[in-house]
């Protein structure tokens, strides 16, 4: 057995990697909408890349997880 193949590894997303994540997410969620909503993200202002991460293992995209900025207004949402 490959151990190299079964290790999980948590890497930066790279633009190679887009089509696979969203279809990860379209089975995952059963759906576009957060296919969608993950390809927004990428798009907006406020996008780091440095935060949206792939889990790979055995070189397949098994995982994703895009993190971004609070965007708390103390007019919208009050003191915090």
């Amino acid at each position: 057995m490959d151990d190299a193949a079964d290790e999980l590894v948590i890497r930066a997303e790279t633009a190679d990697d887009i089509r696979d994540v969203r279809k990860l997410n379209k089975k995952a969620f059963k759906g576009n909408d957060e296919a969608r909503l993950v390809d927004a993200v990428r798009e907006a202002d406020y996008f780091i890349p440095a935060l949206s991460l792939v889990a790979e293992k055995g070189g397949r995209i098994v995982g994703h997880i895009l993190f971004t900025p609070p965007n708390f207004s103390p007019e919208k949402f009050g003191r915090i």
